[in-house]
């Protein structure tokens, strides 16, 4: 049943510095978590260009992990979920430009062109795989054994890879 497994893309190459772009409408299911990510050979860095879950009406998190923090048992080390709200940002009815560019100094997050995050800590030395996903989990408010109330669809009209 399609509804109950996770769906995933990964990519067959890696991107070191560059930018990837991709132009995406996320699913509107409740519980869904559907994420366009970017991750190194060992897990981290991990650049969350967005993550959203079904029932958030007008947002996106934009998030960057770079290390775990085993000493004080949190996960992931990472920015602060960031936000991005906007009463008129339509995240599962239009499509949104969402897009990372990798330098070695800093890491810049855009939405339609627009620059949202900049991050000069816990950056990329490495090859990152690009990922698109859905999935359902604690951070959506739902369980991995959840039925949905219908399949979730991410639609991806294209992806852009630059490598510098």
């Amino acid at each position: 049943e399609a509804n109950s497994k996770d769906a995933y893309l990964v990519s067959n190459f890696t991107i070191k510095y560059g930018t990837v772009r991709a132009l995406v409408k996320t699913p509107n299911v409740k519980g869904a978590w559907s994420a366009f990510w970017l991750f190194g050979e060992n897990g981290m860095p991990e650049h969350d260009i967005f993550e959203h879950c079904g029932q958030w009406e007008n947002q996106v998190n934009v998030t960057q992990h770079w290390g775990y923090d085993y000493e004080n048992k949190r996960g992931k080390k990472q920015t602060l979920h960031n936000e991005r709200f906007n009463k008129s940002f339509k995240p599962t009815e239009d499509y949104y430009l969402y897009e990372v560019k990798l330098t070695p100094y800093k890491t810049i997050y855009r939405i339609n062109g627009i620059v949202v995050r900049t991050i000069t800590k816990g950056l990329s030395s490495g090859e990152n795989n690009i990922l698109f996903n859905i999935s359902k989990g604690n951070y959506c408010y739902s369980s991995i054994n959840q039925k949905l109330e219908r399949d979730a669809v991410m639609k991806v009209k294209w992806i852009e890879i630059i490598k510098v």
